[in-house]
């Protein structure tokens, strides 16, 4: 999963066409043996993510639906899929069931010729899957014999020996860092140029080293790297890494800084990024050192009206091209939130909080919020 709908005429043609595939491939011959240990080596991969939660649409690091697992598991040894199951199917070397191996991929279609699951074959008629929320990545029997099998070859690559330790700067960081022994592993890649032409990067099998004339390079893995990678790597509004994931100075989270904002990790929080004026916002008050702590989610667009915000632990930075980038939290972003947020008559904060006689204020476009210290009770002023 995800899969999709498709016109009704497209739809139908669809559901002949994986029928009577079906119907062929059940009197195909068996396939020779998958070559090497391509098929055990997926195996072994899909197995490292036993346990992580499914959810709908994710493709990792921590949470995955069938076929996002599927095309993480592939894309671990350069091969690229999409994140649907038709797709995958589609791009599949089509196989009878009888002639399915380990890294093999299972499909499972219903009634209609819809496919709706994916998995990773395991042996022994059983598979690797994500299935449904509530449930996790494990192992799981093939259920029904409604299924196509697909395989995907080892790439060119698999089974070579491993690419030389990379030279230059990248190489130099890598020593730096202690080289295999350092949390990125070993290499996988060898440097490669980035897709914009301005970077190189090399791959390791935790992580990455990322290099361009003006940052240097510098490493990124874990949570943050999963995170930066799902946005688009340095195609998106970060661009490259600027510094190594660091610890914060308070020892509870992680950061890397990019070039245009941040990504901020806590075990309780997870991987969030925050940049532009939000970021500037919320680094003038302190970063997470400051009563708002870390950010808990990216920064996202307000529903109705032309802004931006971050949420974070202990209140928000709300954004517009009017007012600016200000703070709001306690009882006053609480009776703010219950009003409606930036679409109730308040608008967007035009002030962060600050000390009135008696108590506390934030200003907004259409007025101010009052919070008397005595009372706990928020007015509009």
């Amino acid at each position: 999963m995800p899969a999709y709908r498709l016109s009704r005429r497209v739809w139908a043609a669809t559901v002949v066409l994986v029928l009577l595939l079906a119907s062929a491939l059940a009197s195909l011959p068996a396939s020779p043996a998958r070559a090497g240990s391509f098929g055990d080596a997926v195996v072994a991969e899909a197995a490292t993510h036993y346990g992580a939660p499914y959810e709908w649409g994710a493709a990792g690091p921590n949470t995955f639906d069938c076929s996002g697992l599927v095309m993480v598991v592939f894309g671990r040894f350069g091969i690229r899929l999409p994140h649907f199951t038709v797709d995958q199917y589609a791009a599949s070397q089509h196989l009878a069931q009888d002639a399915k191996q380990p890294g093999d991929v299972i499909f499972f279609y219903d009634d209609t010729g819809y496919i709706y699951h994916d998995g990773i074959y395991a042996g022994n008629n059983m598979m690797i899957a994500a299935t449904h929320t509530g449930d996790v990545v494990r192992q799981e029997a093939i259920w029904t014999g409604a299924y196509l099998v697909g395989r995907y070859p080892a790439p060119a690559s698999f089974g070579t020996p491993p690419p030389p330790p990379p030279v230059g700067a990248i190489g130099q960081h890598y020593a730096a860092l202690g080289g295999p022994s350092s949390v990125l592993g070993a290499p996988v890649t060898g440097e490669l140029a980035t897709p914009d032409g301005v970077g190189r990067f090399v791959h390791y099998r935790n992580g990455s080293i990322y290099w361009t004339p003006g940052t240097g390079a510098w490493e990124t893995h874990g949570a943050i790297r999963g995170l930066w990678a799902a946005m688009g790597w340095e195609r998106t509004v970060l661009g490259y890494p600027v510094t190594d994931e660091l610890g914060t100075p308070g020892g509870r989270g992680r950061f890397n800084h990019f070039q245009g904002g941040s990504i901020y990790w806590t075990p309780q929080t997870d991987a969030h990024e925050v940049h532009g004026a939000i970021r500037d916002a919320w680094a003038g008050m302190g970063w997470e050192t400051s009563l708002l702590g870390f950010p808990v989610t990216n920064e996202l667009g307000t529903p109705y009206k032309f802004g931006r915000f971050n949420h974070f632990e202990g209140g928000s930075v709300y954004w517009s091209p009017d007012t600016g980038a200000h703070e709001v939290h306690g009882d006053i972003r609480a009776a703010w939130a219950a009003m409606g947020w930036e679409n109730s008559g308040l608008g967007f904060p035009v002030s962060s909080e600050y000390a009135v006689p008696g108590g506390r204020a934030s200003d907004f476009q259409g007025g101010t919020l009052r919070w008397d210290a005595g009372t706990r009770a928020v007015t509009i002023g």
